[in-house]
């Protein structure tokens, strides 16, 4: 009887050697996890940001927006330009002609030239007054004509330079029948009003700009996180990859979502107006188990840890990841761990020993 018992007793202890482990643990060699680089810590506690989705749109201030005109009457000569397309300050964007942009050319260069010949007069009377020749009356004319035709030839000249032209370009080529209409700031073409031989007047819109350099965002925030936020908070883009900043806050809520109007700078040109957007803002922080990045193994939008059941044996857990605070990342699990330690480096190498041990069971 004594040899029999012996002899079941062994068969038990050899069957439990033999058991499979239950599918969420994992065995290691000590050769295996000096191998992996597996290090593990326990679960830390730290102080996480508290998120809050909301969406809104991208608006552009009326800096940033311009409406092009042309101050004269004439014809579109030729569009240079279609909507859509991005555009520097200064660059052409359709060309004109106009027969008072002609005229005002003329008048220019006639009143130059008649400025030659009063300030050779003025210089003559001037000369005849010093020798007690000439009549005084004949000198203050000489002086006011003078006047008189520089401010007449400064206000063309402030005209000339609205439409493009320079002055001294003028006075040096001669009269140009086509002029340049040009982009008054950097941006995209949201609209082009004009086509070959359209005539044009001094009110009508030819082309709007906008600049997305200055774009900020237009987001509706419900009334019971409103009075966490601030001035200067910061904004997330996740799918923009972007940041912007509080700039303001509205006092009135709006809707029946009673909704409050918060606006916020991005920064760069990536985002066009009218552009709707999701985003993330923090209106608080709150106490949170977190884990550094290497720990988890991320699947989809979960991912699984490793607790270290003891040296060499290692149990998964499914988490779902939460907010990431620089180089931890809150989660949730599915089950409670108190004074548990995870493996914080080689959790990757653990996984795929991990499903290759899953591989083999079901084959």
């Amino acid at each position: 009887m004594a040899v029999l018992f012996f002899s079941c007793e062994k068969k038990q202890e050899s069957a439990a050697a033999e058991a499979p482990l239950p599918a969420n643990l994992v065995q290691l060699t000590p050769e295996q996890v000096q191998s992996f680089g597996l290090q593990t810590a326990l679960i830390e506690t730290h102080r996480v940001q508290d998120p809050r989705q909301v969406s809104g749109t991208v608006e552009a201030p009326p800096s940033s927006t311009a409406a092009v005109s042309w101050p004269l009457s004439g014809n579109v000569h030729r569009v240079l330009v279609t909507p859509g397309q991005s555009v520097r300050a200064g660059q052409p964007l359709m060309t004109v002609r106009s027969l008072d942009a002609i005229q005002l050319q003329q008048d220019y260069l006639q009143a130059l030239s008649q400025l030659r010949f009063q300030e050779e007069e003025l210089k003559r009377q001037q000369e005849l007054n010093q020798a007690d020749v000439g009549a005084k009356r004949k000198l203050q004319e000489a002086q006011a004509n003078v006047q008189t035709t520089r401010a007449g030839l400064a206000g063309m000249a402030a005209r000339m330079r609205l439409l493009g032209l320079s002055p001294d370009a003028l006075a040096k080529n001669g009269i140009s029948s086509t002029l340049t209409v040009r982009a008054p700031i950097g941006g995209y073409v949201r609209t082009v009003n004009a086509a070959v031989g359209k005539p044009i007047g001094g009110t009508d819109v030819l082309a709007e700009i906008v600049s997305t350099a200055a774009a900020y965002l237009r987001l509706n925030v419900f009334e019971k996180d409103a009075p966490r936020l601030r001035i200067g908070q910061q904004v997330d883009l996740p799918d923009q990859q972007l940041r912007a900043t509080i700039t303001s806050i509205g006092q009135t809520f709006d809707g029946p979502e009673r909704t409050v109007q918060v606006m916020a700078r991005v920064p760069g040109g990536r985002l066009k107006p009218g552009q709707f957007v999701r985003a993330t803002l923090y209106t608080g922080t709150r106490q949170a188990q977190v884990l550094p990045r290497e720990a988890l193994v991320r699947e989809g939008d979960m991912g699984t840890i490793f607790v270290e059941e003891q040296p060499g044996r290692y149990r998964s857990v499914g988490v779902t990841p939460g907010t990431e605070n620089g180089d931890f990342i809150e989660f949730t699990a599915r089950e409670t761990l108190t004074n548990a330690r995870i493996v914080t480096k080689g959790a990757r190498l653990l996984a795929a020993e991990h499903s290759k041990g899953a591989g083999g069971e079901e084959e």
